[in-house]
């Protein structure tokens, strides 16, 4: 069992480095026209939908104005071409006008309105590389755990449901947030506490709490996104179809994105980020299609359950907002990318791009050969127990055969 599982774990890392370096490979003009679209696609569900969305979804409109608009800003510095300047300045017109329109709305009827919200997004982190930490022991979901984990990211932001003012952080909610180890769907909440948090200018709030526990608060970004980084990989590894598993992808990689962690951005994300959208241009759980808004909760439309909405037609406004929010930061990632990745040649030739995925095939084929040798005790102790299986009877038997004759 022991020697099965570390074949198993040679296997994934081999993996997740060959999807690292694959992934580093340049994306071209198609890569980034399907982005565009999607990201409109998405744009025109919000401009459809803005009656009914609520603050998770307000999120991603206000993460995609705020990086579109500093793309634009930086224009001259990453070389922007004339075509693409004008997309993203289209972009940012239409990203605009629905949020002059969405807020208000969100103001009045959504509980959970953060007032972090109210003005344009300036949150932006430079680009920073994982150092894969060795990770705490995870701990178990808990029923309980969604609420209590939202309800915190409430709590620090400011929200109308927390009656607190902005920068307020608990003794049970700290010690919520800096649990180690937390389970896979929380760790969302975890890096928006974070996020949130810092937008809302609790930063250094945050950094002393963080140094009176004796840990640094990149430390702990770090360990959480490293985390992330390990589930996302895992899923796809292991090829996991499950909507929740997909969903959490999207949300992992927007908030990791968000603190600059480039490892969970990757080509083939950026292809599951275009491929994931529903048919309507939102997110969400696409075995859900067809089904209607569900119905309001027993206390009315005056309060919202601390959890995902849920629209219709599969769409959910976290999810929807997180994959918009990921949308921008590719455009990012694209138009400015990580200098590991850099240069990103958008004009690059066929017979360029031929030959920089060539270089990582030989890498990848390295890398298996290395593998097998690792594991060739294991591998020729199945060959063994195999021969035995299929000679080893045939030898016992030959005695009896000669007997019968």
């Amino acid at each position: 069992m022991l020697a099965n599982f570390r074949v198993y774990f040679l296997l994934f890392l081999l993996c997740l480095f060959a999807r690292k370096a694959i992934s580093q490979a340049g994306v071209n003009n198609n890569d980034l026209e399907d982005l565009y679209k999607a990201f409109a696609a998405d744009l025109s569900y919000f401009n459809r939908e803005y009656q009914n969305l609520d603050s998770d979804a307000l999120l991603g409109l206000r993460v995609a104005e705020g990086y579109i608009h500093r793309i634009i800003e930086d224009a001259g510095k990453i070389k922007l071409d004339p075509k693409n300047h004008n997309n993203m300045t289209d972009l940012l017109n239409r990203v605009s006008g629905v949020v002059k329109k969405i807020v208000p709305l969100v103001q009045k009827n959504d509980p959970l309105f953060y007032p972090a919200l109210n003005s344009l997004w300036t949150y932006y982190k430079p680009y920073q590389v994982l150092e894969m930490e060795v990770v705490a022991e995870r701990q178990e979901s808990k029923p309980d755990d969604r609420e209590r984990y939202s309800r915190c990211v409430g709590e620090i932001v400011g929200s109308k449901s927390s009656h607190s003012e902005p920068c307020t952080i608990s003794d049970e909610c700290w010690k919520t947030m800096m649990t180690k180890g937390a389970p896979n769907s929380m760790l969302y909440y975890q890096a928006l506490f974070i996020i949130l948090g810092e937008a809302a200018g609790c930063r250094d709030k945050l950094t002393s709490r963080m140094k009176a526990s004796g840990d640094k608060l990149t430390t702990h970004l770090e360990h959480i996104c490293t985390l992330a980084y390990y589930s996302n990989a895992w899923t796809q590894f292991v090829e996991g179809g499950d909507p929740e598993d997909l969903m959490l992808i999207l949300k992992l990689s927007f908030s990791c994105g968000l603190l600059g962690y480039h490892d969970l951005l990757t080509r083939q994300g950026l292809a599951n980020a275009v491929g994931w959208q529903l048919n309507s241009g939102c997110y969400g759980d696409p075995s859900r299609m067809g089904e209607d808004r569900q119905s309001e909760t027993e206390a009315g439309t005056a309060k919202r359950e601390l959890k995902s909405t849920y629209l219709k037609d599969g769409c959910i406004s976290d999810v929807t907002g997180a994959g918009l929010g990921l949308l921008a930061i590719y455009m990012r990632w694209i138009l400015d990318p990580p200098p590991q990745i850099q240069p990103v040649n958008l004009v690059k030739s066929t017979q360029e791009d031929a030959k920089t995925l060539s270089v990582y095939m030989f890498v990848l084929l390295f890398l298996t050969a290395a593998f097998l040798f690792a594991a060739r005790r294991i591998i020729l102790e199945m060959v063994k127990t195999c021969h035995a299986i299929l000679f080893g009877q045939r030898k016992t038997l030959d005695p009896l055969t000669e007997v019968e004759r």
